[in-house]
């Protein structure tokens, strides 16, 4: 998010983001099986299976499918497979080594760079032409489900603040200390102070 964020900044990009509805879920209508390279892994039996009489309560059982909750099951099918697909055949390519950042170089059906960089089901979408932003965001609603978020405001707990005036962008986290229920839980009073992120402003 750091790197985006950094380059939005310092290249005059707008921000936008897309939230897409049940990634996992909609990775999993498409898919059946976990794709290739994908770490073995096994899980305790669920609760009332009715397969546990005939293994026995110690048997343990291999993960075939993707299974919400797994922490690389969301990232291997929605990110590597159909969305990194998508993002191919547009002429993006991954950033590095990151797996959730793709990077389009000017040229072609966009006269400008894009950065796309996703969690799971959340997107930050960086571009200096808005109506080119605009044209990417539609055409991955039209493959993918999802509500636009219009120019981003918050992403992973962090607010983000966009000053084009002074051409800077601020990340902050007051309003996750604000609606955490962790610190409502045990009336611990928190008042937003600047920190290392503080710092983070180009």
């Amino acid at each position: 998010m750091l790197c985006i964020v950094s380059t939005a900044a310092a290249e005059d990009m707008h921000l936008h983001t897309i939230n897409f509805e049940q990634a996992f879920i909609q990775a999993l209508g498409e898919w059946s099986s976990l794709p290739e390279g994908a770490p073995t892994c096994f899980i305790k039996q669920p609760s009332g299976w009715d397969g546990a009489d005939a293994l026995g309560p110690d048997a343990v059982l291999e993960l075939c499918a993707p299974l919400y909750g797994h922490p690389a099951a969301a990232q291997c099918l929605f990110f590597m497979l159909q969305l990194n697909d998508f993002m191919t055949d547009l002429g993006f390519e991954k950033a590095g080594f990151d797996e959730s950042v793709w990077v389009r170089k000017a040229g072609g059906r966009f006269q400008n760079k894009i950065v796309v960089g996703v969690h799971i089901d959340d997107s930050m979408i960086a571009c200096c032409d808005l109506a080119e932003l605009k044209d990417f965001k539609c055409l991955l609603l039209e493959r993918f489900k999802g509500t636009n978020g219009g120019e981003i405001t918050e992403y992973l707990g962090w607010a983000v603040v966009l000053d084009w005036k002074k051409k800077s962008i601020t990340l902050h986290q007051s309003l996750y200390s604000q609606h955490s229920d962790i610190l409502q839980l045990y009336c611990i009073d928190v008042e937003p102070v600047p920190g290392p992120a503080a710092d983070v402003q180009r």
